[in-house]
């Protein structure tokens, strides 16, 4: 592939919304602190320009209380960029010292084909 054509192709990929899928696991005594702070987390991402105007989606486990949080970022650009963003790292701090951040495949239940969760409202 010629370097004009991978750029292309880059762009093509990299420059599309991409979802992705959280997971945090609340620390003792932390849902309810863990809860505000991600009513504001897509918040502080779409002011600093990260991610489209879709609505996030909060989902609660029946089994352990971990919740998933699913968003969209703009690009793959603005999902990398967001790592060296000071209001980012301010929230995702935070996130942290709440809860444990986990993957998919650590959900009781990820392996079923169909996986039931409670519905979050977390709207601020």
């Amino acid at each position: 592939m010629t370097n004009e054509v991978f750029a292309y192709h880059r762009n093509e990929v990299w420059m599309k919304p991409s979802a992705v899928i959280a997971v945090y696991r609340p620390r003792a005594e932390k849902q309810a602190e863990l809860r505000r702070l991600l009513a504001g987390h897509v918040a502080v991402l779409r002011r600093e320009g990260l991610v489209t105007d879709s609505h996030p989606t909060y989902l609660e486990s029946k089994h352990d209380g971990s919740v998933v949080e699913i968003f969209e970022w703009k690009s793959e650009d603005c999902a990398r960029d967001a790592h060296s963003n000071v209001a980012v790292m301010q929230i995702w701090s935070q996130l942290g010292e709440c809860a444990e951040f986990v993957g998919l495949a650590s959900l009781h239940g990820s392996e079923a084909p169909f996986t039931h969760f409670n519905v979050l409202d977390l709207a601020p």
